[in-house]
């Protein structure tokens, strides 16, 4: 009879032999099907640059994709008077539909292979995340972007979020530890994303991280606090709106602790017990148009985040729908990163007013008692909306792109939204004026409104 642990070691390598054949199987096929579909891409990738070269000087045809973001939708349709443009998903998400794109290919590896050939032919300039597009998710991540050049395809890389997030270059450990809750699984995928962010930063054309410039990059070809847009003409201030007698907040998280959701219901609840009539709306896992519903009609004050820095999608249509709205810009949390947007970008023209977890009951007890600050900053937030995330703006943001990276112009992307630069987006129509000072309430007004 074998000794105990002789019979053990056999028995584990045997039991181990199935899953090694199946392993061994698995990397033989990948190796094949690398070896014909690479080739493949490359030779239709040439082909196309031939199409794509002798028609230079039409207007390119540009793609929105991939990931399932309400973002893409909106960028598509804002350029589809003047360009042919497309958003594309493989997957729709709960909080939208499949209307809301105008592809929806689904996610299957067929699929995926033929819209990576189709697309080559299709469209010239690609708007991606740093997920990249169909190129990767069938596996060959390195190549994608060698395979665009060589097919004289541009790209616009741009972050959303979770593709960017490198944990350890965080500039905030409260964020992290917010990001950390929900996403823990993002922190196994830290040399993907790494090797991703240095890829498309070192071949991308033209590199848009927004908010998330500073956290990981090298590189930013624009500097814009925010760059998604909404269609103005379809949200519209409600200037019949019931009047209530208390004072509704409407909170919108998709992921409570990273919105600092737990503090605004502290927050609020004290208020409550002071004697203030308010009411908390929290919004969560509703469809848009749902949302949208709540904010034209029914919401006096929009708090969008008090953890995370800057402002984002919600907060803009908060604005757009004429409400004061709160988020965490410039508070000792984020004041030195935000100094990137007020100096040469158009965040002082922003009318948000910022909070974090420890101002926040403060600041709504100021909102809530000064009507006339909540009608100022909401008639300010409709205009900077309509100047700087309106359709119009990315005609114009993605019309300076492209003449740079399509028509070979020298533009200087850098300097489009400088303040101090007079020939700036920023100082070619009025500049947005409300009460705020990069954000906060001066002192001199805070006496003021206390009294």
């Amino acid at each position: 009879m074998l000794p105990k642990f002789i019979s053990k070691y056999l028995h584990t390598r045997f039991r181990l032999i199935p899953y090694l054949i199946v392993k061994k199987s698995l990397i033989f096929i990948r190796t094949i099907f690398v070896l014909i579909l690479v080739p493949l891409l490359l030779l239709v990738a040439l082909i196309s640059r031939t199409t794509r070269t002798s028609s230079i000087n039409r207007k390119p045809k540009i793609l929105f994709g991939i990931d399932g973001i309400i973002n893409d939708s909106y960028f598509a349709s804002s350029l589809k008077e003047n360009y042919l443009s497309i958003s594309v998903t493989r997957r729709v998400f709960n909080i939208n539909t499949k209307n809301d794109f105008d592809l929806v290919t689904g996610t299957g590896v067929m699929k995926s292979i033929y819209y990576s050939f189709f697309f080559l032919f299709k469209y010239d300039i690609f708007h991606l995340s740093f997920n990249g597009g169909f190129i990767s998710v069938i596996g060959l991540k390195k190549l994608e972007p060698i395979i665009y050049k060589l097919a004289g395809i541009k790209t616009v890389i741009y972050a959303y979020g979770a593709d960017v997030s490198l944990y350890d270059k965080m500039l905030n450990p409260a964020y992290v530890h917010t990001v950390l809750s929900h996403y823990p699984v993002t922190l196994k995928r830290k040399i993907d994303i790494e090797n991703q962010i240095k890829k498309w930063s070192k071949f991308g054309n033209i590199i848009l991280p927004a908010m998330f410039a500073g956290n990981g990059f090298f590189r930013w070809d624009l500097v814009m606090p925010n760059s998604l847009v909404i269609d103005t003409k379809n949200i519209s201030p409600n200037k019949n709106k019931r009047k209530s007698n208390s004072i509704k907040i409407v909170h919108t998280p998709n992921h409570t602790i990273i919105k600092g959701t737990d503090f605004l219901i502290k927050a609020v609840s004290e208020l409550k017990q002071e004697g203030l009539n308010v009411e908390l709306i929290i919004i969560h896992g509703k469809q848009n148009k749902e949302v949208l519903d709540i904010l034209i009609n029914e919401a006096d004050i929009l708090v969008e985040k008090l953890i995370g820095p800057s402002y984002a999608l919600s907060g803009i249509e908060g604005m757009a729908c004429g409400l004061p709205v709160i988020s965490n810009i410039n508070t000792p949390d984020w004041s030195n990163y935000m100094k990137l947007f007020y100096r040469y970008s158009f965040l002082n023209e922003c009318p948000i007013l910022s909070s974090n977890p420890e101002t926040i009951k403060d600041i709504l007890k100021i909102l809530c008692m000064n009507e006339e600050l909540r009608v100022k900053l909401g008639e300010s937030g409709r205009k900077y909306v309509e100047k700087y995330h309106s359709f119009n703006t990315s005609n114009f943001v993605f019309g300076k792109i492209y003449e740079k990276i399509w028509y070979e112009k020298d533009v200087d992307l850098m300097n489009l939204f400088n303040p101090l630069n007079p020939d700036s987006y920023n100082n070619q129509s009025p500049l947005i004026n409300h009460p705020l000072v990069e954000n906060k309430i001066p002192k001199e007004l805070m006496v003021k409104l206390n009294k």
